[in-house]
């Protein structure tokens, strides 16, 4: 229920996804340091929409971007391995 603001984010990164693509004029999402995570062989994955760019890194407080020290995982957790080819790639 979160509007998507500094103060009060939105709870998952395709929700945000989502919600750019639905109000229209938001070209970033900024995501916070910590583990997201997605179950592919379950059909939950993070999809991307033409015109908006994911920016990880950043501390939790908003305050700060620096990947390299905010660390920002898309964590798959599908229980079992999918093969994945370059030619049919199920995960990226």
């Amino acid at each position: 229920g979160n509007p998507g603001t500094v103060d009060m984010p939105l709870r998952t990164i395709q929700w945000a996804i989502d919600k750019a693509e639905q109000l229209g004029g938001i070209d970033t999402i900024r995501v916070a340091e910590g583990d997201y995570a997605v179950d592919y062989a379950n059909d939950d994955h993070i999809v991307m929409v033409d015109g908006v760019s994911l920016y990880g890194g950043y501390r939790a407080d908003w305050g700060a971007r620096e990947p390299a020290q905010y660390v920002t995982h898309i964590v798959d957790e599908t229980p079992d391995a999918i093969p994945s080819s370059e030619s049919n790639p199920h995960r990226a």
